[in-house]
């Protein structure tokens, strides 16, 4: 589970054209379960992932930016 995590999510409508803005960010990942960190049951169920998550636990931040337009009232 991350520490941090945040959302935002802006939009507006205007007779023909939509715009949204959506912002997401979240902290490292604190603890998981140890059926995934276990010397024992870790390479057997996801191969590689042990070093892929000591590698990149990391934060993470996306932006999404939408446009739309409208055609036709149908």
């Amino acid at each position: 589970m991350p520490r941090n995590s945040a959302k935002l999510s802006l939009s507006t409508s205007l007779p023909r054209y939509e715009l949204g803005l959506h912002l997401f960010a979240r902290s490292s990942m604190l603890n998981i379960d140890d059926v995934f960190v276990n010397e024992l049951t870790r390479e057997a169920i996801l191969p590689g992932f042990y070093d892929y998550w000591l590698h990149n636990n990391n934060g993470h931040f996306l932006a999404n930016l939408s446009l739309g337009y409208r055609i036709s009232a149908n």
